[in-house]
């Protein structure tokens, strides 16, 4: 009697423990998995960055908004296509049930709230191709919301490293 207790109880915990440790695992992964994509990200939002600082170069600054979009497609892509089993990681639409990444283990539970990444090129292809980039102004506004989303998106990657170094 004794003995087969301990044996379910052994069991009960072993169980417990393979469950943790899955949780870890694929939390990590998440944050991996997010830190990659957002890298790439950063490229594109580099990339563009480049482009407006070297837009003197150009006769009509306007010429350059359609080499722009296509860095934030770029963008978007990955913001969408970035998911750990069938669920994006960087997007949060409103089709979503959850707005957070939750790990659990028995101990503890570890959040981080779903960051939307594609809102970042969306705001900057609004700036972008509402200004004429031949008006200093606006140019500078563009640089400007250029450089915000270069800091948002820094801001969620030092988020996803945080995480992953807390699971480890």
């Amino acid at each position: 009697e004794g003995l087969s207790l301990s044996i379910n109880e052994y069991n009960k915990k072993r169980d417990e423990l393979s469950l943790n440790v899955q949780s870890l695992n694929e939390g990590i992964a998440i944050s991996k998995i997010a830190t990659n994509s957002i890298e790439k990200q950063q490229e594109y939002l580099s990339n563009i960055q480049n482009k407006l600082e070297n837009i003197d170069n150009l006769e009509n600054k306007n010429d350059i908004k359609q080499n722009i979009n296509e860095d934030l497609k770029g963008f978007n892509q990955i913001a969408y296509e970035t998911k750990f089993k069938k669920e994006t990681i960087l997007v949060n639409d409103y089709n979503d049930e959850k707005t957070s990444l939750d790990i659990n283990t028995k101990k503890e539970s570890f959040s981080i709230e779903k960051p939307n990444t594609s809102t970042y090129a969306n705001d900057i292809f609004e700036t972008i191709n509402n200004a004429d980039l031949n008006n200093p102004e606006s140019l500078k506004e563009g640089i400007t919301k250029v450089e915000s989303s270069v800091n948002q998106l820094q801001n969620t990657y030092d988020k996803f490293t945080d995480l992953g170094n807390k699971l480890e």
